[in-house]
C-alpha cells in the first residue's frame, strides 16, 4: 500500500496536469500491450495497433502496469520531439537513478546496461521511443487529449462544488481517503508512506493508465509527487476514441472536415485548447503573434467552441463540451440542436 500524508497546505495545493504530454502516454501504452488487456476499453486499440520493433524493445522497460518513470525526465512536454529532447539531454546520473530503481524491481534488458552514458544509444532509444509513439499513440492523439481535457474539466467543476477532499476520495476505486491520507492500494512495493508536508499533490489524467501510478522527483525533493490515474472508465469513452483516426489538420478524414469548417490555423488551436492553455501559450505552439492568437481564440470563443477566464494576470482558454465533441468527431449536425450548444458566448470573459 501506498500512503500520502497530506497537511492543510498540501490540500490547497492539490492542483492537476491536464495533458501528461505523448510520450508519457506512449510509455503506458506499453503496459497496456504488456498486460495483454485485449478485451474491453482497449480492445479496438489493440487489434489496430502496429507492433513494431520499436515497440517490442521497449515493452521490456514496463513492469505489469508500472512502467519506467521517464516523466521525471521528459515531463509533459506537448509534443514527441520536445520531450525527445528532452530525454536526450537529461543529465546521465538523473536517467541512471532511474534506470537502477526499475532495475531492483524488474531485470532490465542487457542493452539498458550503458544507456545513461552513451550518448549513440540514447540516441537510438529516442528514435526507439518516437517510433513506438507513432504506432501506439499519434493515430488516437487529439481524440485522447479530448477525452483528458473533459475529465480535467469535470474534476475541476467536482472539486468546487464538493471540495478537494471529495475529490481525492473519488478518483478511482482503488484509492482512500481517510484522516488526511491518500491511499492507493494495491502498489507493488511494501506499505510506503510519503509526507507531502507542504509540497502539494498533482493528480494527472491518462488515457492508458491502467491503475493510479506514482511519479516522485529524486532530484528535485521540493518538487510536487505526480498521481496518473485512469481518465478511461467507461465503453462509450473509449469508441470516441478508438473509432476513428487523429484529427490532426494535416491528415485527411474527419480532420480534414474539422479543418475545413474552422480553418487550419483554428482547427489546430482548438486541438491545443482542448488541454487548455493561455493566449501566450496557444501563440507559441500555433506559431503565430500574440495578437493572432488572440483573435483565433476570439472567434473561437463566440462560436461556443472554447470558453475563457481570467487566471491572475493572464487570461486562460480551454475548449467548451461542444469544441471537445467536434474533437471527438460527433457528427455536426446531431451537435446543433443538442444539449452542448448553450449559452452566449457574450457572456464569456475576453481579453488576451
Amino acid at each position: 500500500m501506498l500512503r500520502i500524508h497530506f497537511t492543510s497546505a498540501d490540500l490547497i495545493r492539490v492542483r492537476f496536469l491536464s495533458d501528461i504530454g505523448p510520450l508519457m502516454e506512449s510509455w503506458f501504452s506499453l503496459t497496456v500491450l504488456r498486460a495483454g488487456t485485449a478485451k474491453g476499453l482497449f480492445a479496438p486499440w489493440t487489434r489496430n495497433v502496429k507492433i513494431n520493433k520499436s515497440v517490442r524493445l521497449l515493452a521490456a522497460l514496463t513492469a505489469l502496469t508500472y512502467p519506467l518513470d521517464v516523466f521525471t525526465v521528459v515531463g509533459d512536454a506537448p509534443t514527441p520531439e520536445e520531450g525527445l529532447e528532452r530525454l536526450q539531454s537529461a543529465r546521465t546520473e538523473h536517467l541512471r537513478e532511474e534506470l537502477e530503481g526499475f532495475d531492483a524491481d524488474v531485470p532490465l534488458p542487457s542493452w539498458t546496461r550503458n544507456l545513461a552514458s552513451d550518448p549513440d544509444l540514447r540516441r537510438n532509444f529516442a528514435a526507439a521511443v518516437h517510433d513506438a509513439h507513432a504506432a501506439t499513440v499519434a493515430p488516437y492523439r487529439t481524440a485522447m487529449r479530448a477525452r483528458t481535457g473533459a475529465e480535467f474539466a469535470a474534476r475541476g467543476e467536482e472539486m468546487l462544488l464538493h471540495g478537494v477532499e471529495h475529490l481525492l476520495a473519488s478518483l478511482h476505486p482503488t484509492i482512500g481517503w481517510d484522516s488526511m491520507v491518500l491511499s492507493v492500494s494495491p502498489y507493488p512495493h511494501p506499505t510506503t508512506d510519503v509526507h507531502l508536508n507542504g509540497r502539494g499533490l498533482v493528480l494527472a489524467p491518462s488515457i492508458f493508465c491502467l491503475v493510479p501510478v506514482p511519479s516522485f522527483n529524486a532530484f528535485d525533493r521540493d518538487a510536487s509527487p505526480v498521481l496518473f490515474y485512469p481518465a478511461l472508465r467507461d465503453p462509450g469513452q473509449a469508441l470516441a476514441i478508438w473509432r476513428r483516426p487523429s484529427l490532426e489538420p494535416s491528415e485527411g478524414g474527419a480532420g480534414r472536415s474539422l479543418a475545413a469548417l474552422l480553418g487550419d490555423t483554428r482547427a489546430a488551436a482548438l486541438e491545443f485548447l482542448a488541454s487548455g492553455c493561455t493566449t501566450t501559450q496557444l501563440a507559441v505552439r500555433l506559431g503565430v503573434s500574440a495578437a493572432t492568437a488572440s483573435h483565433h481564440a476570439s472567434i473561437l470563443r463566440h462560436t461556443g467552441l472554447i470558453t475563457t477566464r481570467r487566471q491572475g494576470g493572464s487570461v486562460w482558454h480551454t475548449a467548451t463540451p461542444l469544441g471537445f465533441a467536434l474533437l471527438s468527431g460527433h457528427d455536426l449536425a446531431s451537435l446543433a440542436s443538442s444539449k452542448w450548444v448553450g449559452g452566449s458566448p457574450d457572456e464569456q470573459t475576453t481579453g488576451r
